[in-house]
């Protein structure tokens, strides 16, 4: 019996890493890769990722651009592309929306700072969104990017934003991912890869020696934070809007 015993022991054993070579060899497959070449950067998802068509992204963020200036809200709908799990419709949770700042540089003086009000307006409280929290974020020296996660109500719905800033060379990526909290321990291992792990073109990455001591904060930083700090409340609320008139849930 102890002789059964251990052979079927190192059974297991060769049956158990069998099945995780097997898992490793198919989640490698699985990955979609979407390449931005025009702006030196590439993401990797999970393959049931598609992008939205830029013809319905540009309509709907026009759509929404005029509905917040029909309210009086004179406000930047900094968007220029967004990604989503595969859906009957446009914009279904979770996507991404990202932004791209070509020729803006943020020299690595200045990245402490910038990462500071990134934190404290995350951490603010927005119209139209409930108990509002950021949950961490951390700065990855190595890579050059920020990361953030913050949890809000949205409507009686518990909902996630994982926020990545990529500083580039001369430009800036921002990627911000929302999902209903009940997603999220489902998706949130394909989220996590694919925003901190980015690929960026060698012109791309970011060299501290290009820094060129210029006023970013007075001309660029401003914008750029109204922009970002406004994301939840302008992008968020007014997709659920649109989605809850047109009768998608």
């Amino acid at each position: 019996m102890q002789y059964d015993a251990r052979k079927t022991n190192r059974r297991l054993q060769i049956l158990v890493l069998a099945m995780i070579v097997f898992v490793s060899l198919m989640g490698r497959g699985e990955a979609k890769r979407f390449e931005f070449a025009d702006h030196g950067f590439a993401l990797e998802l999970p393959n049931q990722w598609v992008q939205i068509p830029g013809e319905v992204f540009a309509e709907k963020m026009s759509a929404l651009q005029r509905a917040f200036a029909k309210n009086g809200r004179d406000a930047e709908i900094g968007y220029d592309f967004g990604l989503q799990l595969e859906s009957t419709h446009w914009f279904a949770y979770p996507y991404i929306l990202g932004s791209i700042w070509e020729d803006v540089r943020v020299d690595s003086e200045r990245i402490q700072k910038m990462n500071t009000r990134l934190t404290q307006n995350l951490k603010k409280g927005q119209p139209g969104v409930k108990n509002s929290r950021l949950i961490h974020s951390v700065y990855d020296p190595s890579k050059h990017v920020y990361t953030a996660e913050v949890r809000f109500d949205l409507s009686g719905t518990a909902m996630v934003l994982m926020k990545s800033v990529y500083y580039m060379n001369q430009g800036i990526l921002v990627l911000s991912t929302y999902m209903p909290q009940k997603m999220y321990s489902v998706q949130k291992p394909g989220m996590v890869r694919a925003l901190h792990n980015v690929h960026l073109d060698a012109k791309n990455v970011y060299k501290p020696d290009s820094d060129q001591g210029w006023s970013f904060q007075r001309n660029i930083l401003p914008y750029m934070n109204i922009v970002i700090a406004t994301g939840i409340v302008f992008l968020v609320v007014g997709i659920y809007r649109w989605r809850r008139c047109s009768g998608r849930n």
